[in-house]
């Protein structure tokens, strides 16, 4: 009984054997094949994450020329419009406070949106618009603006005086 044992025991060892010598060789290339991919994945995330790296810095040194341009010249721009806001100061991150003459507070996007006038909203973005189109043209050639009805939600005071500003001081440089 244990001699039949052994033997059989032998058989299935052969067996094994036999599988292994057969599927090694097959197994040993799918294994370089796959050490190979994993390591061109590998180099491949590196570069990515030094790609993001680069743009990261280049998106943070843009944003804060373009912060720092911005608050030098959407002030004046946005006081041709609407004389109620001030101090409209941007963030290296491009993010935005806005302070409202006759309030001791500053006011973030959010609350831009949602509790200033319709009005007020796109004369400050009208004029962060224009401010950023002036950033864009200081290269020499001076870009278009496409306005539709930029002034719509404005009341008639605002609307001439926005109009009165396109005319005189964007139509000359840039259409």
């Amino acid at each position: 009984d244990v001699q039949r044992r052994k033997s059989e025991l032998m058989e299935k060892v052969g067996a094994v054997m036999r599988e292994y010598r057969e599927e090694y060789p097959e197994l040993l290339n799918k294994l370089s094949y796959l050490e190979d991919i994993l390591h061109k994945t590998e180099r491949f995330k590196r570069s990515i994450e030094l790609a993001i790296e680069i743009l990261e810095k280049i998106s943070r040194e843009s944003h804060k020329n373009w912060a720092s341009f911005l608050n030098r010249n959407v002030n004046s721009i946005l006081s041709k419009f609407n004389r109620d806001y001030e101090d409209l100061k941007f963030d290296t991150d491009l993010s935005f406070t806005i302070k409202p003459k006759r309030v001791n507070k500053l006011c973030t996007p959010i609350e831009v949106m949602s509790q200033l006038s319709s009005g007020a909203k796109d004369q400050i973005y009208l004029s962060i618009r224009l401010a950023l189109g002036r950033y864009f043209s200081r290269s020499g050639w001076k870009l278009p603006f496409i306005m539709d009805d930029p002034f719509i939600t404005s009341d008639d005071e605002r609307f001439v005086e926005g109009m009165k500003f396109i005319i005189s001081e964007i139509a000359k440089e840039h259409q």
